[in-house]
């Protein structure tokens, strides 16, 4: 910082230098990055510019949701729509799994079947974004739903 003495400003100066601390006023000079072209960073979700760098650098590499894909990776719980390499979420009420690669890229989805509930299943229970799963098990008879360990009372056969 240069201080020029002028008589209705000097004190002004003097005051605003003191007031910023030393650190200002020693604050090395920036790097003249003029000219200088930076390799693309290939599949990069966040970056970094270090101090005196003209280059950002990669902190982790990933995915960026795009188009559709976008308001799913925010349901999914990434932020800004950018899915971390090697990770994944699960879309379709469970029937579609979306993951990014290692190294990052694009994002690629795999639909998966779900498996089938147990003949003796009576109640299925689903949840968000998966598979239905069997709440409790059980017997049918004449329509009406029996849970494990019912006793049921028939009439005696007649031949």
């Amino acid at each position: 910082m240069v201080l020029l003495w002028e008589p209705a400003g000097a004190w002004l100066a003097l005051g605003l230098a003191l007031a910023l601390g030393p650190s200002v006023a020693a604050a090395a000079p920036r790097q003249d990055c003029t000219g200088v072209e930076c390799p693309p960073l290939e599949n990069c979700i966040e970056e970094a510019l270090e101090p005196g760098a003209c280059c950002a650098t990669c902190v982790q590499q990933g995915c960026a949701c795009e188009g559709y894909q976008y308001y799913d990776c925010l349901q999914g719980g990434f932020v800004r729509g950018r899915v971390p390499a090697g990770q994944s979420y699960f879309v379709d009420f469970g029937s579609t799994e979306c993951s990014c690669p290692p190294g990052g890229g694009k994002i690629s989805c795999q639909f998966m079947l779900c498996p089938e509930l147990p003949p003796n299943c009576i109640e299925a229970v689903v949840v968000a974004d998966s598979c239905p799963q069997c709440g409790q098990v059980g017997c049918v008879h004449a329509g009406r739903k029996y849970a494990a360990g019912h006793t049921v009372h028939l009439p005696p056969c007649r031949a």
